[in-house]
């Protein structure tokens, strides 16, 4: 079944791109996001507060998109001292 969507440039722009972190196609994407609203749990209150993730279709999908997710951070290419003494340093903890 097609489905023609009229969306303002700027959404569409907004679509794309989380398809593209993802490795996939705006269809491919959209079509994830309309399989995950059906397979998702139902309840007034939350479904105003929450927004559920693309289903994926298999193993590989997921861990695509986690790689894709990871990757669009920065790289730190510096030693970080995050052992809990540096965090709570000063705090008289």
């Amino acid at each position: 079944m097609a489905v023609t969507l009229d969306l303002p440039p700027a959404i569409e722009q907004q679509l794309k791109e989380q398809a593209e972190r993802l490795g996939q196609t705006l269809e491919e994407y959209l079509r994830g996001l309309a399989l995950g609203a059906i397979a998702a749990p139902s309840c007034d209150v939350l479904d105003s507060v929450l927004t559920y993730p693309a289903g994926f279709s298999s193993p590989d999908e997921r861990s695509k998109a986690i790689h894709a997710w990871a990757d669009s951070h920065p790289r730190v290419d510096h030693y970080v001292d995050d052992s809990r003494e540096s965090i709570y340093a000063g705090r008289g903890e």
